[in-house]
C-alpha cells in the first residue's frame, strides 16, 4: 500500500506530494477513520492520520490481517516484531532494521507505481530527500531505454535542483544505454565540482 501527502501540519513530517509506503494500516469499524504507520521524511515512524493522506495504491499484497478491538488493521508481513524491536535499539541492530525497511520501500515502490508515475513525482518534487532516492532505484529497477532517456532529458532540464549524493546512483544505471541525451546529462554530471571521481570514472568508461 502506497499513500501520498496531501497536506502537512507543524507535527507530521511529511512533505505535501510525497509517495510513502505503509507498514501498517487500521480502520475504525465505527467511523471509518484510518490511520497509516510510515517512515516520515525524519527516517522514523510514525502515524498519519487520513487527514494528511490519500491512498494512491490500495495493495494489501505480502500484508497480514491483525486481530484488533474494533479497528480493521493489516501489517506488511515481512517485517515481524523483531523488526519493531530492532528499530529503536540505536545500535547496529537498528541500522540493519532500517536498511531492511528501506529495501523493502524500494522494492514495494518498483512492484506498484509505474515508472511514469514515479517520473511525474521526481518532476514535480525535485531530487531532494530520502524518498527521491528510494524511487530512483524503484525506477531503475524497471526503466527500459526510453524510460532512461526521458528521465536524462529531465534531469538535464532541472540539473542545478539535482543532489549530489544521487549522482552515484543514477550513473552507474544510465551508463548501460548509448543515447544523446544521456551523454547530455553525463556530461552535465562530470563538469560538476561536486562530482566525485568514482562517477567520474564510471563516465569515463562509458565514453571510451
Amino acid at each position: 500500500m502506497i499513500v501520498k501527502a496531501i497536506k502537512n501540519s507543524d507535527k507530521e513530517a511529511v512533505s505535501i506530494n510525497q509517495m510513502y509506503f505503509v507498514i501498517k494500516y487500521e480502520e475504525s469499524i465505527k467511523d471509518g477513520r484510518k490511520m497509516f504507520l510510515i517512515f516520515d521524511d525524519c527516517r522514523t515512524l510514525s502515524w498519519i492520520k487520513d487527514d494528511y493522506l490519500s491512498i494512491e495504491n490500495d495493495s494489501l499484497n505480502n500484508y497480514e490481517k491483525e486481530n484488533c478491538d474494533d479497528m480493521i488493521c493489516y501489517s506488511y508481513g515481512k517485517l515481524n516484531n523483531d523488526f519493531f524491536v530492532d528499530f529503536y535499539k540505536e545500535n547496529d541492530l537498528s541500522i540493519n532494521a532500517i536498511t531492511e525497511l528501506e529495501s523493502i520501500i524500494i522494492d514495494v515502490f518498483a512492484e506498484e507505481l509505474s515508472t511514469n508515475v514515479i517520473i511525474e513525482n521526481l518532476n514535480e518534487l525535485g531530487f531532494h530527500g530520502i524518498y527521491i532516492e528510494y524511487q530512483l532505484k524503484a525506477f531503475f529497477k524497471k526503466a527500459n531505454k526510453e524510460d532512461i532517456v526521458l528521465f536524462s532529458d529531465i534531469i538535464c532540464n532541472k540539473f542545478s535542483d539535482l543532489d549530489e549524493n544521487l549522482y552515484e546512483i543514477i550513473v552507474e544505471n544510465i551508463v548501460i544505454y548509448k543515447d544523446t541525451s544521456i551523454d547530455n546529462l553525463l556530461t552535465e554530471i562530470v563538469t560538476s565540482p561536486l562530482c566525485s571521481d568514482k562517477v567520474k570514472e564510471m563516465i569515463f568508461d562509458y565514453w571510451t
